[in-house]
């Protein structure tokens, strides 16, 4: 499991959460409606070889959001309930992720100040597949109490 972040945690501190593999089977849960939709599932550039080719691309794409909650749910294992109540995040999808990729959170502190008995950390965030490139860029901020 990652390590939370405390009040004394430095600038410059990398946190990495697991990999996951974005499969197909995921992809049309997420992407593809209610299953009990009838024709499930829906055709869509995250479903369908055909709506994909349509819009330009080899094969479906998992939706960015998709990965973006293995992102979130780093920033929750690092922040703990105040991500809820105060974390902001923002997020840009530089590259697409197709069935079967590894991806993988990550955030790095690249700011930290402390007001009024809190202390604010900001974060560059990404995801990465194999080889380290970034499918996902961003930043986050949220903070932690001084004493924490």
């Amino acid at each position: 499991m990652t390590e939370s972040i405390s009040a004394q945690t430095d600038i410059g501190a990398e946190f990495a959460g697991p990999e996951y593999e974005l499969a197909l089977v995921r992809m049309l849960a997420f992407s593809g409606g209610p299953i009990d939709m009838p024709g499930w599932p829906a055709k869509n550039l995250h479903t369908d070889v055909e709506k994909a080719a349509e819009a330009g691309l080899p094969a479906p794409i998992a939706s960015g959001i998709q990965y973006e909650a293995h992102l979130v749910e780093l920033l929750v294992q690092l922040f703990g309930d105040a991500w809820f109540r105060e974390g902001v995040l923002q997020a840009k999808y530089p590259r697409t992720v197709a069935a079967g990729d590894r991806v993988q959170p990550m955030a790095r502190v690249t700011g930290r100040s402390a007001k009024a008995g809190r202390v604010t950390f900001e974060l560059e965030v990404w995801c990465q597949r194999a080889g380290a490139e970034k499918v996902l860029v961003g930043t986050a901020r949220c903070a932690v109490p001084a004493d924490a």
